[in-house]
């Protein structure tokens, strides 16, 4: 039990060096998620004795579930509404990879081949090559949902700016590229915006299940070159 212990700690040390320099950001989180559900789960599935590798795959995807919801309430602590509207995104996608090959990286360092753990099969399962394709599923998942970025200038507001991001509405004639419909879901006033270049995001959104474009800002600095 004691090598599995061990782990818990090594695994997301192991997988938190992806990130290199920000693994100091990582870590802590990781190591949070670990122990406060990944702990629990290992003594509730050494008890039913069932600790294959794909339930480990399940019990990291869970853990990465819990801190994208933790992540998605945060902004409750400031008295903001949590943007649900954000849910599937690139980011996430990566968090879930990511705790499931954590989950999988304890299972072959703490569990295979563990004589505290007799129940676990010692030859190698074939089936766990699986773990390749998923994470090229995950990659591509991931490269997908991330946003694009490109300027434009807003020749109308459509729909005037409110708390609900899909509610306000402006036309922008992206730089270069087509006349476009883009939320304000920064809530910018309107005379700051109308008539100016901003910024656009090019996102998924969870709530319409299709991408979007958001208006992120005007430039700073008095800019209005677009």
């Amino acid at each position: 039990m004691r090598r599995a212990l061990i782990a818990l700690v090594l695994a997301p040390l192991l997988v938190s060096g992806i990130f290199g320099i920000f693994a100091l950001i990582a870590l802590p989180m990781m190591l949070l998620m670990s122990f406060a559900l990944g702990l629990p789960a290992l003594l509730l599935l050494k008890r039913f004795k069932c600790l294959t590798w794909w339930v480990a795959l399940l019990v990291g995807a869970c853990c990465a579930l819990g801190f994208i919801m933790l992540n998605t309430l945060a902004p409750l602590t400031y008295g903001v509404a949590p943007n649900i509207d954000r849910v599937i995104d690139s980011n996430n996608i990566t968090f879930l990879g990511l705790g499931m090959l954590a989950a999988f990286v304890f299972w072959w360092i703490g569990i295979f081949r563990n004589a505290a753990f007799p129940f676990v099969p010692r030859r190698f399962p074939l089936g766990a090559l699986l773990v390749v394709p998923l994470a090229l599923v995950c990659i591509n998942l991931n490269h997908s949902l991330r946003q694009t970025f490109s300027q434009g200038r807003v020749t109308a507001i459509d729909v005037a700016p409110t708390s609900n991001p899909m509610v306000g509405q402006a036309t922008v004639h992206l730089t270069h590229g087509p006349v476009i419909q883009a939320d304000l879901s920064n809530t910018w006033p309107a005379e700051m915006i109308e008539g100016r270049c901003v910024h656009v995001e090019y996102r998924w959104s969870t709530l319409r299940f299709r991408r979007v474009y958001d208006v992120d800002g005007p430039f700073g600095g008095g800019v209005d070159d677009c």
